[in-house]
């Protein structure tokens, strides 16, 4: 993922609020991770993000969407992830938005919602992979096109 964003010069954006900061941590531990990680931010409840930036959705995935979408077409950066979880939600069933990952870019957005929230260890690499992987492939696909 990083290689495809050092080739193209895409810079990242990464939000997670209500789970450890393990995508953006995982980002830093590559070597000039900075040059594509332009934003990084971390809040400690899904409500303390939805306050600092003023948003109006009111579930786990309108949260997601709406601030990724915010920050990037606030920010140098062109894509982004946002991890948004409850983080007092250790397993629940899937049909409940335990944590939510969005990917957006300016030609596409992707959802995905799990029932595990912020305390589940299963969690932090459930979204690390698959938000890595939804947005190498959208911007793969949008690089193709």
């Amino acid at each position: 993922m990083l290689d495809l964003c050092f080739k193209h010069g895409i810079k990242l954006a990464v939000i997670e609020a209500g789970i450890a900061p393990i995508v953006s941590d995982t980002l830093r531990k590559i070597d000039q991770y900075d040059t594509v990680l332009v934003q990084s931010y971390h809040h400690p409840t899904p409500e303390s993000l939805k306050n600092a930036l003023s948003l109006s959705a009111t579930d786990l995935r309108g949260i997601a969407s709406e601030a990724i979408q915010q920050v990037v077409t606030a920010s140098s950066a062109y894509v982004g992830i946002a991890i948004v979880a409850n983080p007092d939600v250790d397993e629940a069933p899937d049909t409940n938005q335990g944590a939510v990952v969005a990917v957006y870019t300016p030609a596409k957005s992707a959802e995905r919602a799990y029932g595990f929230g912020g305390k589940s260890e299963m969690a932090k690499q459930f979204v690390t992979t698959w938000s890595l992987s939804m947005l190498w492939r959208m911007v793969k696909e949008q690089r193709e096109s």
